[in-house]
């Protein structure tokens, strides 16, 4: 049996049929009209999408309670935060996959005299079936018009700046690996390990993935561990061992302590870090104002712990300041 037939087949539900579909799956519209919410699900946000938010409204019911019959509204204020710490998110990583470039290039200042020979070195070492791959990778980048400019100057022999401009985040992380490797550095070998999450993070937010629903989301019980420089990072907040050990376990929220930590550790003041406190203000700020909206006695109280963990986090390092 296949995967598809495991599961319900989803089908597009018209527009005109999604409210219905909407109520009939517990969602209320007390606090929002519903020809607004159909506006919304057409010019704004996807039936599927919104609907997944729901997964948040789970645990003990009170007699009283609307618990599992979220209204819209409620729903439409956890896609705008959401999207709102994607995008903060999506910023930071970007900010790592560049300081990761500039930091291996100061190290090979120190370790290396060659900028052309390394970059050879480094695709002589790739497995045979992943080399043609990253040869492919750079032929697709240097044909980008944005950079056409590698191409013109150096053609086919490229220096390790080059190098670094047409690869991918992941052959980025390879690159490193060698270099650590190379060198014996243990701060790139530390690093390599921490960029597995920021490339995996990184690609959930560029493409739009849910990312506050994965917090309460149950996980599989094989976790992988935070890196020695992220343990050491977060244990200097001063959050308790219970709490991280806690929240650490969430693969999820692992990945996105690992970023806010990272760029708190790598990137100096500056527009990028400004930027980082900016957005990420304006996220908590959103839950704060709203929170009558999203609250104890709708909300998982998992939800609103993992929250309320992620901002103190984020304000012990200084990113709230």
């Amino acid at each position: 049996m296949t995967g598809t037939e495991n599961h319900k087949r989803q089908k597009l539900v018209p527009i005109h049929d999604q409210i219905f579909r909407l109520e009939s799956e517990g969602i209320r519209f007390d606090l929002h009209g519903k020809r607004d919410a159909e506006h919304y699900l057409s010019t704004k946000c996807n039936f599927f999408k919104i609907l997944s938010y729901r997964a948040i409204f789970t645990g003990s019911v009170t007699e009283d309670s609307q618990f599992n019959k979220p209204d819209f509204a409620q729903l439409r204020l956890l896609a705008s935060i959401d999207q709102r710490l994607r995008h903060a998110l999506l910023g930071m990583t970007l900010d790592l996959e560049h300081i990761s470039k500039v930091l291996t290039l100061q190290k090979m200042e120190k370790y290396e005299g060659n900028e052309y020979a390394i970059v050879t070195s480094f695709l002589e070492t790739l497995d045979p079936h992943f080399s043609p791959r990253i040869n492919q990778e750079i032929q697709r980048s240097l044909k980008s018009p944005y950079n056409s400019w590698i191409n013109d100057q150096y053609h086919d022999v490229l220096p390790v700046w080059a190098f670094l401009e047409l690869v991918s985040f992941g052959t980025l992380r390879s690159f490193v690996h060698f270099c650590a490797s190379r060198w014996d550095d243990k701060q790139l070998r530390n690093l390599h390990y921490d960029l597995k999450r920021v490339n995996s993070l990184r690609n959930a937010t560029a493409h739009g993935s849910c990312i506050i629903n994965s917090i309460v989301r149950k996980q599989n019980e094989f976790q992988r561990r935070p890196s020695s420089t992220i343990n050491r990072l977060l244990a200097e907040t001063g959050i308790s061992k219970a709490r991280r050990r806690h929240w650490m376990k969430n693969p999820a929220l692992q990945e996105i302590v690992t970023v806010i930590l990272l760029h708190n550790l790598l990137i100096s003041e500056g527009n990028s870090r400004s930027r980082a406190t900016t957005e990420l203000k304006a996220v908590f700020d959103d839950l704060s104002a709203n929170s009558d909206l999203i609250n104890t006695k709708d909300a998982a109280p998992s939800f609103l712990a993992a929250l309320s963990f992620l901002m103190e986090l984020t304000e012990r390092v200084g990113l709230l300041n």
